[in-house]
């Protein structure tokens, strides 16, 4: 008798502590993420996370992930980026990229880093084709390249190595 309430109690635990195995809370393990903010809004992100649901109405997208604590409402682009001709070589890249465009128009250059801080912002006039990385730590960039009208043009990934 005393073998049977021994395995009963076993049971009862592991059952119990197997019904506490899983918790009700959104949560995900990603290799990286990051949080960017302003005056006009806000962004939190994490690499690899799934979307699991988008719903559209109109120029408003809902977009649902297992980060974001509530449901987000973002508006449309209304102005779809433009075709251009710009290149980005080399990349990945050691001290410096060349940036080759069509025309004489000067761009607006930012750099990001992964963690969504500007680190560097420029203005390249027609002449200029060289932008020198050299100075900065190895990692993945983001390269904005905008008309002088701040019109996105390009968003490029940059990577920078030894």
């Amino acid at each position: 008798m005393q073998t049977k309430q021994k395995i009963i109690w076993a049971f009862l635990i592991c059952g119990v502590h197997t019904c506490m195995g899983q918790l009700a809370e959104p949560e995900i393990i990603a290799s990286s993420g990051g949080n960017y903010s302003n005056t006009n809004g806000s962004l939190s992100w994490t690499c690899g996370e799934p979307i699991t649901a988008t719903e559209s109405s109109g120029s408003y997208f809902l977009t649902q992930g297992f980060q974001q604590p509530s449901a987000i409402i973002v508006t449309a682009i209304s102005n779809p980026v433009p075709k251009s001709s710009i290149g980005v070589y080399p990349n990945p890249v050691t001290s410096s990229i060349y940036i080759h465009r069509d025309g004489n128009e000067q761009l607006q250059i930012q750099l990001i880093n992964m963690n969504g801080k500007v680190i560097l912002t420029r203005t390249l006039s027609p002449s200029e084709s060289q932008l020198d990385l050299s100075l900065y730590a190895n990692g993945i960039y983001l390269l904005k390249l905008s008309s002088m009208e701040n019109q996105l043009l390009q968003s490029l990934k940059i990577e920078k190595v030894n």
